[in-house]
């Protein structure tokens, strides 16, 4: 006969409690006898095992109170009932199949859509009401066994101050028919566990968190990306889809020596090696190689619409030079140099634009631009024949005259129009110069 204890079956957040050590709610699992009734509110083990790692077990409870163990029940070790796996409907799963829910409005800043919406197919991503995001563990045979439910933030982070940030997709059907969470026996597997057999020969690359795999599915698609779910999903039993494959294990920077020694036990695996990515991180770093990737890459260069050139057009300062603008082209002289060959020299009409052009240059003259710049332009020709195009290089040799910018080289962008005066000929124009606040390039 012996007392036989363990960790408190997960049924909810309400089988969840407040760490006695670090003071955060909803991480802390109970030991439980076998009738299910906790030993002490302090005896158990907090889940963030490397930020806080308090764990009180049994033992050490019974070594401090030896009079209290016959308080708990005595039974006799018994073999496991194998329960019939639950499973949710995958119709369920494919009306809930969208990229309208917050982590993807976070990625398509640094995304194309068409990948994004290639991932969310591959890996059956859904969106609730609430815009989360849902990861579907679905196993080998296709069968989804639950849903992660998550809400994250602007950053791309979870939003871990609120008590729904994350849920479970089954909690919430057994909630609807009236039941708990318990009620429905669930076994998890690998998040991306069904893409195995659609890709044989495909490396696998395990990773912690269903972000980092989504991530990284994008930036390395020639790898199959998988998520175990946790510190603690790296395990014999969850990872036996990956038997006869070729595994690379990338842990959390925090967990590279624990997941080192973990796995040992997926000997099942073709072959298993631990990812050398977090080398270089700091030692109390809590980084996953999602940070590293989305770290070192740049926001997608946006198209300029007319909602943009408007409040850009507010915002800036216009500069308005009198008179009809000349054409670069059409005004330049070609005559002999002193040993016979020829040279280019500007005409007298382009020499009298530039002078007016200097006198009349309040705003921009001596800004000395040297980065990037968007040049707005508004031309108004007292005549149609007047062509657009050349106008515009007059325009940028002129500012560069007047040293408004170092470079017309700089120039990345123009929005111009022509218009026609007659009796007011002139030309506006406003420049911006292109930073990182604006996120414009």
């Amino acid at each position: 006969m012996e007392h036989k204890y363990s960790l408190q079956k997960y049924t909810g957040r309400n089988s969840l409690h407040t760490c006695p050590s670090c003071g955060r709610k909803n991480c802390f699992t109970y030991y439980v006898d076998a009738n299910n009734q906790p030993i002490a509110s302090d005896v158990g083990r907090c889940e963030h095992r490397n930020s806080c790692g308090y764990e009180k077990t049994p033992k050490m409870y019974f070594e401090e109170h030896p009079d209290e163990r016959r308080t708990f029940v005595e039974v006799k070790p018994q073999p496991k009932e194998e329960v019939k796996t639950d499973y949710i409907p995958f119709s369920l799963i494919q009306r809930s199949e969208s990229v309208n829910n917050t982590l993807m409005d976070y990625l398509k800043e640094y995304f194309v859509m068409a990948d994004l919406q290639n991932v969310a197919k591959a890996y059956h991503l859904g969106s609730t009401n609430k815009r989360e995001i849902i990861f579907p563990q679905i196993d080998k045979n296709g069968k989804c066994r639950t849903g992660k439910v998550m809400q994250y933030g602007t950053d791309g982070h979870r939003i871990k101050g609120k008590t729904d940030a994350v849920d479970w997709l089954h909690a919430r059907l057994m909630k609807k028919q009236g039941k708990v969470a318990s009620d429905f026996h669930l076994k998890q597997c690998l998040f991306g566990e069904h893409l195995l057999s659609k890709r044989p020969d495909d490396i696998v690359c395990l990773v912690e968190g269903e972000k980092s795999a989504v991530i990284c599915s994008l930036v390395f698609p020639q790898f199959v990306w998988l998520s175990c779910g946790g510190l603690y999903g790296l395990n014999k039993d969850r990872c036996q889809a990956l038997t006869g494959r070729n595994v690379i294990v990338y842990a959390d920077a925090n967990a590279t020596e624990e997941w080192g020694k973990k796995i040992s036990l997926l000997s099942y695996c073709r072959s298993i090696k631990l990812s050398e990515w977090a080398k270089d991180e700091a030692k109390d770093s809590k980084r996953d190689i999602a940070d590293l990737i989305m770290e070192e890459r740049k926001p997608l260069e946006k198209p300029t619409t007319i909602g943009d050139v408007m409040q850009w057009m507010q915002e800036l300062e216009i500069e308005i030079i009198h008179g009809q603008i000349v054409a670069k082209a059409n005004h330049y002289l070609s005559v002999p140099a002193k040993h016979g060959e020829k040279r280019i020299i500007k005409d007298d009409i382009i020499r009298t634009y530039e002078r007016n052009f200097l006198k009349q240059c309040k705003i921009y003259k001596n800004r000395r631009i040297s980065g990037r710049f968007k040049l707005f332009v508004r031309v108004f020709h007292s005549s149609v024949r007047f062509d657009l195009d050349n106008s515009l290089k007059t325009l940028l040799d002129c500012l560069q005259m007047v040293k408004a910018i170092t470079d017309d080289k700089l120039c990345f962008q123009i929005e111009a129009e022509k218009k026609i005066d007659k009796y007011h000929p002139r030309v506006e124009f406003a420049i911006l110069e292109v930073n990182e606040q604006k996120k414009l390039f």
